[in-house]
Formats: C-alpha cells, structure tokens, sequence
C-alpha cells in the first residue's frame, strides 16, 4: 500500500470515527429523553435501551453512508478539489499526478477528528445532555433503579 493510499484510508477512519461520536451522542439523547419518560412509571432505565440502540444503528448507518472525500473538503478549505482528484488518480506516476499527490499529502496531516465537529452543534447537544441530567436530578429520578437502594429509600 503506498502512502497516499495509507493517507485516504486513515481520512476514512477519521470520518467514520466522526460519525461515530456523532451518533453516539444524538443515542445518548435518545436514552436520556426515554429513561425520563419511563422513570415516571417507575420501569427500569434498561428498556430505554430497546428503542436507543435501534436509533443508535439507524443513525450511525446512515451518516456513514454519506461519508466521502467531500466532507472532507467541505471542513479543510485547503483541499478543495484535490482530494478526490488524487484518490481518483492515485495510480498515475507521472509528474503532475505526484506534484498533485505531494500537495495533498501534506494537507491530509490538517485532518483531524475535531474538525467534523461544528462547536454550536456539539454545543448544544452537551446543553440537552445536560439538561436532562439537570431534569433527572430535579426529578429525584435515578436512571437504573438498583434494589439496594430502593430499600434504604423506604426505611
């Protein structure tokens, strides 16, 4: 595998790390709103579970088939067009390809996962996260409801 190969596969694995964390927060929400809604019925946060991980697959499927070369450039203004023409032509050797491949070699180093994360976005998404921990406190709810400490609530 050459470099520019290693180079546009460890892209890929920073953009699929992205969506990762994106899904897994926007999931977060999720089991947070439904272990809310059924700790007034007084049911176990564990079956906020159930409709969590369907939306968590969902969701993490879905961003990852989007993924591509133009996320990339859309975040790293510095690649524009590049990326996608080097990887296009990434089995060329003449010197325009490798001038084209050693420009985008060195801007592939700017890749990094923070830049996928826009800061209002994840910002507001910690706010709800903690917003409903707010509301679970204000609540006196607890998310998993172990035995034990049901019983030292009773005496």
């Amino acid at each position: 595998m050459n470099i520019l190969e290693q180079a546009l596969w460890r892209v890929k694995r920073v953009l699929s790390f992205a969506s990762f964390i994106y899904s897994f927060v926007n999931a977060f929400i999720v089991f947070l709103i439904f272990s809310l809604v059924i700790s007034f019925f007084s049911i176990s946060a564990v079956y906020a579970l159930i409709p969590t991980i369907p939306y968590f697959l969902y969701v993490y499927i879905q961003k990852h088939k989007k993924l591509g070369f133009g996320d990339v450039e859309e975040r790293i203004p510095e690649l524009e067009w590049r990326l996608r023409t080097s990887a296009d032509n990434k089995e060329r050797t003449d010197d325009v390809a490798s001038s084209l491949h050693h420009d985008v070699m060195q801007r592939l180093n700017l890749v990094k996962a923070s830049k996928f994360f826009s800061s209002k976005h994840m910002l507001s998404k910690f706010a709800a996260v903690l917003g409903l921990i707010i509301l679970f406190s204000f609540f006196d709810l607890t998310i998993f409801k172990p035995k034990c400490l049901q019983n030292i609530r009773q005496t």
